[in-house]
């Protein structure tokens, strides 16, 4: 529950900077995806019990557990740099796609005449896509 409420605000305040820096993200995947699934991993390292990290490595004693209740940092350094690896392999595979799919000229699709600034954001292919 507490996850829940938290992410909750994230969202909430991920997607008002968003708006405020004009990203364009009409799915909200970005704010989703990165932020959300960020906090996810970061509240494991602070509230995940000792009996649950045993549970888990079982083999191996005094692993590093919760960083709110009596816990080191451990955990929580590990699940930053786990963060930092996630961002760094998916912007790689996706920034090669875009590139790629930029070279070939198939990054934007156009809809009618104009620059294609619309894309698919146009009324009339929302009430396409619900048909």
């Amino acid at each position: 529950m507490v996850c829940g409420f938290a992410v909750a605000w994230i969202l909430i305040s991920l997607d008002k900077l968003a708006e405020k820096f004009q990203y364009d993200d009409p799915m909200d995947g970005a704010q989703l995806y990165r932020g959300c699934g960020a906090w996810g991993i970061i509240f494991i390292a602070l509230f995940a019990k000792e009996t649950y990290v045993n549970e888990i490595y079982s083999g191996k004693p005094g692993r590093p557990y919760e960083l709110l209740m009596r816990g080191g940092r451990r955990l929580l350094a590990a699940h930053m740099a786990q963060i930092l690896v996630i961002t760094v392999w998916v912007s790689l595979t996706t920034g090669t796609l875009f590139w790629i799919l930029h070279k070939f000229k198939l990054l934007r699709i156009l809809v009618g005449r104009g620059d294609g600034r619309n894309g698919f954001d146009k009324p009339w292919w929302i009430s396409m896509c619900i048909l």
